[in-house]
């Protein structure tokens, strides 16, 4: 099984086709399950295998 790798919204959103605001949005909605999200102090971590099966990655990497 793979290990776990923990990114933070906004790093998600430039390397994979999708905002920040949206994941933030399913996170309060509760369509992204516990077990793929950690939060330190006010920040979201989200597991980076989560997110390779859910969206593609964009063409070029925004900064």
């Amino acid at each position: 099984m793979a290990v776990a790798k923990w990114r933070t919204l906004k790093e998600i959103e430039g390397e994979y086709e999708v905002k920040a605001v949206t994941l933030r949005s399913h996170i309060f909605r509760g369509l992204i399950y516990k077990y793929h999200l950690k939060k330190v102090g006010k920040t979201w971590l989200i597991n980076e295998n989560y997110i390779k099966q859910k969206y593609k990655k964009r063409d070029s990497v925004v900064k």
